[in-house]
Parts: structure tokens; C-alpha cells; sequence
């Protein structure tokens, strides 16, 4: 019963009464705004990394079939962005990449602070 009346909140017209008053509200979507720019501009800082320690040092990255990739690298942003975590281990982090990541996580910090 609980499962049905939470699936109601996404019918049709209640779902799009309930988007235009969360984007009415300036706060909420200079937030969703913010959001989606930082996912965006750290995946495309990914990928350069991963380019950078390839180029500059001749690193590789951990598994040798994986390439720089710029859909990787948007994956690995939103995971980061979404705190959804890493499962299995899973790293498309150059040495370089990694302070990229702390930059994100800290930007992330900011975001939630200030807005």
C-alpha cells in the first residue's frame, strides 16, 4: 500500500504541479542549476587529467583496457556528485585525477554551504 501511494507522487499531473513550484523557487534551481555545471565541468577535468599523466608522466591508467574516455569520465563525475560511491573498487583516477576529485568533493562541500 505505502509502495503504491509513493508511485502516486509521480502521476502525471501532480509530478509536473510539483516540478514547476520546486523551479519556481530561485533557491532550488540555482541549486539543480549548480549541480549539473560542477558534473559537467569536473568530467571534462577528469578526462584532461587522465590525458595529462598519459601525456606528461606515461602513466596508465589501473585496468590497461580502459581508455580516457569522455563518458567515463561524466560516469565517475556524477557517481562523485551524486555520493552514490565507488562499487567494486572502481578507479578512473590518474595521480592528477585525484586532486581533481578532492577539488570536486570539496566544491561540492561549498555548494551546499553557500546556496
Amino acid at each position: 500500500m505505502v509502495l503504491v501511494r509513493s508511485l502516486s507522487v509521480f502521476s502525471g499531473n501532480d509530478f509536473h504541479k510539483m516540478l514547476k513550484e520546486g523551479l519556481a523557487n530561485k533557491r532550488t534551481t540555482m541549486f539543480f542549476i549548480l549541480q549539473v555545471m560542477m558534473a559537467l565541468i569536473f568530467a571534462v577535468l577528469y578526462y584532461c587529467s587522465v590525458i595529462f599523466d598519459q601525456k606528461v608522466f606515461g602513466t596508465k591508467l589501473e585496468k590497461d583496457d580502459m581508455q580516457a574516455n569522455i563518458f567515463e569520465a561524466l560516469h565517475f563525475s556524477l557517481i562523485t556528485q551524486t555520493t552514490v560511491g565507488y562499487s567494486g573498487g572502481y578507479t578512473y583516477l590518474s595521480e592528477s585525477g585525484k586532486v581533481v576529485n578532492f577539488l570536486h568533493l570539496f566544491s561540492m562541500l561549498a555548494v551546499l554551504i553557500l546556496v
